[in-house]
Protein backbone atom coordinates (compact mmCIF):
# COMPACT_ATOMS: atom_id res chain seq x y z
CA UNK A 1 0.00 0.00 0.00
CA UNK A 2 1.18 3.07 -0.62
CA UNK A 3 1.83 6.09 1.46
CA UNK A 4 0.24 9.52 0.72
CA UNK A 5 1.79 12.44 -0.06
CA UNK A 6 -0.92 14.95 0.86
CA UNK A 7 -4.23 15.28 3.23
CA UNK A 8 -7.47 13.58 2.50
CA UNK A 9 -5.98 11.08 0.35
CA UNK A 10 -6.48 8.52 2.37
CA UNK A 11 -8.50 7.90 5.63
CA UNK A 12 -8.55 5.22 8.48
CA UNK A 13 -12.10 4.39 10.15
CA UNK A 14 -11.96 2.47 13.59
CA UNK A 15 -14.83 1.75 15.59
CA UNK A 16 -14.09 2.10 19.89
CA UNK A 17 -16.50 1.03 22.42
CA UNK A 18 -16.71 1.36 26.32
CA UNK A 19 -19.61 0.94 29.23
CA UNK A 20 -21.06 3.18 31.60
CA UNK A 21 -20.94 2.47 35.37
CA UNK A 22 -24.86 2.13 34.56
CA UNK A 23 -24.01 -0.52 32.25
CA UNK A 24 -25.32 1.64 28.77
CA UNK A 25 -22.74 0.92 26.43
CA UNK A 26 -21.67 3.15 23.39
CA UNK A 27 -19.06 3.23 20.36
CA UNK A 28 -17.32 6.32 18.87
CA UNK A 29 -16.19 6.23 14.96
CA UNK A 30 -13.17 7.73 14.79
CA UNK A 31 -12.04 9.24 11.04
CA UNK A 32 -8.08 10.03 10.58
CA UNK A 33 -6.33 11.41 8.12
CA UNK A 34 -3.37 9.11 7.40
CA UNK A 35 -1.27 11.27 6.07
CA UNK A 36 -2.01 13.99 8.94
CA UNK A 37 -2.82 12.27 11.46
CA UNK A 38 -5.39 14.75 12.54
CA UNK A 39 -9.05 13.92 13.53
CA UNK A 40 -11.51 14.64 11.01
CA UNK A 41 -14.46 13.67 13.21
CA UNK A 42 -15.46 11.56 16.04
CA UNK A 43 -19.26 10.25 15.95
CA UNK A 44 -20.80 8.75 19.18
CA UNK A 45 -24.24 6.47 19.55
CA UNK A 46 -25.24 4.22 22.03
CA UNK A 47 -25.05 0.61 21.35
CA UNK A 48 -28.01 -1.82 21.81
Amino acid sequence: MMLPQGPNQRWSLDFVGDAMACGLRFRILCVVDDCTRECLALVADKSP
